[in-house]
């Protein structure tokens, strides 16, 4: 389960116009920049990631159940984009692995009262060895259709290969 991702806007000069001059980890709890879009424009906002949850935070939600839990209702309507250069899994032993991609890219997300969760899927064969969960990586059309398209659509959407690297 990623519970911590990296953003370099210095190795990854196109994540400057998205995140301006934030670099660093973000664990929950963090704030860190989100895209939205709204009225046919990308905008960046700073928002905590996590839900609040009696005390503690709810950072990841299943793509496989997000739809049938009361708690985020949201997706329907409240999605982001994560720009992230990488995030990290944990062996079994507690390692942190670190998985990235040859440029920047985003993750799933879902927000509410400046909050947000990342929507997480099934491991694909390059992540599957540490763990079984990955966060959802959108890529090209994706990024759009994920802000835009009807929430289940988009669910359905099959082709989430890419190659990610561990570094």
């Amino acid at each position: 389960m990623c519970r911590l991702y990296y953003i370099d806007h210095i190795k990854h000069q196109a994540l400057q116009k998205i995140v301006h001059d934030y670099s660093g980890k973000v664990s929950p709890g963090m704030k860190a920049p989100i895209v939205i879009y709204v009225e046919c424009h990308y905008m960046t906002k700073y928002m905590t990631w996590g839900f609040p949850f009696k005390d503690k935070y709810i950072y990841n939600a299943r793509s496989e159940t997000v739809l049938e839990k009361q708690f985020f209702q949201c997706v329907y309507h409240d999605r982001c984009l994560i720009p992230v250069s990488g995030f990290y899994e944990w062996t079994k032993k507690d390692q942190p692995i670190s998985y990235e991609l040859d440029k920047p890219f985003y993750i799933a997300g879902i927000y509410q009262n400046n909050h947000f969760c990342m929507i997480t899927t099934k491991a694909n064969h390059h992540v599957q060895h540490i763990h079984h969960r990955m966060p959802l990586v959108l890529q090209g059309d994706d990024v759009k259709r994920w802000l835009t398209d009807d929430f289940q659509t988009v669910l359905n959407m099959k082709d989430y290969e890419f190659i990610l690297k561990e570094i």
